[in-house]
């Protein structure tokens, strides 16, 4: 590109009317922004914070048109927002992370590399991911970790932010290490070299965690087995069937959460493939019905009706259920019926429709068994 298209997105797009009431409530500094502490005090902090609210409410992509509104954005949020990040309130805080997120990186496309808006984003980004990890309230921290995007991702993906990323898995707070988990595993697929390494050492951690830990241990390890599958598919795919193994043993388990937990990553797993299943199919399946007439948990018979759709999603059988497993007919129609919760009701009439439904005049009910028959269209 010539030096007049790099000029071109420097600071040089006016900020929009509709941003221009904002100045007075953020009062803003001069010289750099993350250098410098803007004091909040009650009726100030509130106007702040609700002056970032209303940020938050507008769509900005109709209002920039695609045009080079975006550029206007990040100016405001650097001079103004992101002095902020360092205010002694909470809230303003939150929301001050939030406009930030939602606003630094221009919605004009990629950004010329080390041009001067690059690097305003680059650095905003990475003061951002410092407040992730050292701030001391965990809402604060899990707002920054909630809030980024993969339009952020390439702007973080460096060898300076891995230590950042680290340092949030293993955050005191669940919350935050569960979105940490979420954002490293999104990374790793543009970055892979400097967080696959770590993240694999994690997955053989909640693997032992879930096998031998506390009772606590277990239910953390399995709800974060259920991020990290979504998140960093080509990790988890070569330890399937050793995940699987670990996880079956515990949808019995007496903690109802870890169950539940449990069901969910393995509905997960199989979704994304289902080749290792065979081998705990039987297993699986008679604890999905034992679970699906749980009724001293109601998440657990839903993870339960979510996990027999995937499953069977994943495996690519329909009927063949009904045919392996007589009992599991008579289980789902007869919780529809009795069933208190909507959702699970709602997951459990799913599930029949994922298992596709059997012909009436081809079933015999005796003794509340049921033979299941062919499959009607």
């Amino acid at each position: 590109s010539s030096p007049a298209h790099h000029h071109s997105w420097e600071w040089s797009s006016p900020n929009p009317p509709y941003l221009s009431s904002f100045g007075d409530a953020f009062s803003t500094p001069p010289g750099s922004p993350l250098a410098h502490s803007t004091p909040t005090r009650g009726k100030e902090a509130r106007q702040v914070v609700g002056a970032m609210q209303v940020l938050l409410s507008f769509d900005f992509e109709s209002l920039s048109g695609g045009g080079g509104g975006g550029l206007a954005y990040s100016e405001m949020v650097a001079q103004c927002v992101a002095s902020y990040l360092s205010s002694p309130h909470a809230t303003v805080r939150i929301h001050a992370a939030r406009v930030c997120l939602l606003l630094i990186v221009p919605s004009t496309g990629p950004l010329p590399r080390q041009s001067r808006l690059e690097k305003e984003v680059v650095r905003t980004l990475q003061a951002l991911l410092q407040i992730g990890v050292s701030d001391p309230d965990p809402a604060v921290r899990g707002a920054v970790w909630a809030g980024l995007r993969p339009v952020h991702f390439p702007y973080i993906a460096t060898r300076e932010a891995t230590e950042l990323l680290l340092m949030g898995l293993n955050d005191q707070s669940f919350e935050v290490r569960e979105k940490a988990l979420v954002v490293s595993g999104s990374i790793s697929t543009i970055n892979p070299a400097c967080i696959l390494p770590h993240l694999r050492h994690l997955l053989l951690e909640l693997l032992t965690a879930l096998e031998a830990g506390r009772k606590s241990d277990r239910s953390d390890s399995a709800r974060l087995l259920g991020s990290f599958i979504p998140s960093c598919p080509s990790l988890v795919a070569p330890f399937t069937l050793p995940i699987l193994q670990a996880l079956v043993p515990k949808l019995s388990d007496s903690n109802k959460r870890a169950s539940a937990d449990c069901f969910r990553a393995i509905g997960l797993l199989v979704r994304k493939g289902g080749s290792a299943f065979a081998q705990v199919e039987g297993d699986v399946m008679g604890e999905l019905v034992v679970a699906l007439e749980d009724r001293g948990s109601r998440r657990r018979r839903f993870e339960a009706a979510v996990a027999l759709s995937r499953i069977t999603r994943g495996v690519g059988s329909a009927v063949t259920p009904y045919s392996k497993y007589p009992c599991l007919f008579p289980a789902l129609t007869g919780r529809i019926m009795v069933e208190p919760s909507f959702g699970v009701r709602r997951e459990l009439i799913r599930a029949v429709g994922v298992l596709g439904a059997i012909a009436p005049h081809a079933r015999e009910l005796e003794g509340g068994g049921a033979a299941p028959g062919e499959a009607i269209g």
